[in-house]
């Protein structure tokens, strides 16, 4: 089965979801992911030294959605979930720390990098406005 990741930046969709458009799209692209079949897991890159989720998993409007913290701990410690993936998604948010350790422990996972908001607009705007 394809596992894919998506980076996010918070967990607590409830107080967000309103105010940033970023994080109802990192919601629909791990709902279309998981109605394709893959297995899909959002991963938390916060920067934090510890594991500061208490689950690995968390609830938003009835789903409940596969989440990974991607501490330094785990990342130096090289836990195998976090870098056992096909495919990231960095969306939510960016680790360089995390995604060099992906690189060096997955030879074969493809990244691909979303733009959101008013970067990926205005770029729009300057080339054909």
């Amino acid at each position: 089965m394809i596992k894919v990741g998506i980076t996010i930046f918070s967990t607590e969709f409830e107080k967000i979801i309103y105010s940033s458009g970023m994080a109802l799209n990192i919601l629909l692209w791990y709902q279309i992911f998981e109605k394709c079949g893959y297995n899909v897991f959002f991963i938390f890159t916060k920067n934090q030294e510890t594991k500061i989720l208490e689950k690995e998993e968390f609830e938003f409007n009835g789903k409940r959605y596969k989440v990974l913290d991607a501490n330094i701990n785990d990342i130096k410690n090289k836990r195998k979930e976090l870098f056992d993936f096909n495919y990231l998604f960095t969306i939510g948010s960016t680790n360089d720390l995390y995604e060099n350790s992906v690189r060096e422990n997955n030879k074969n996972v493809k990244f691909i990098y979303v733009l959101l908001g008013s970067v990926y607009h205005n770029d729009i705007r300057i080339m054909y406005g």
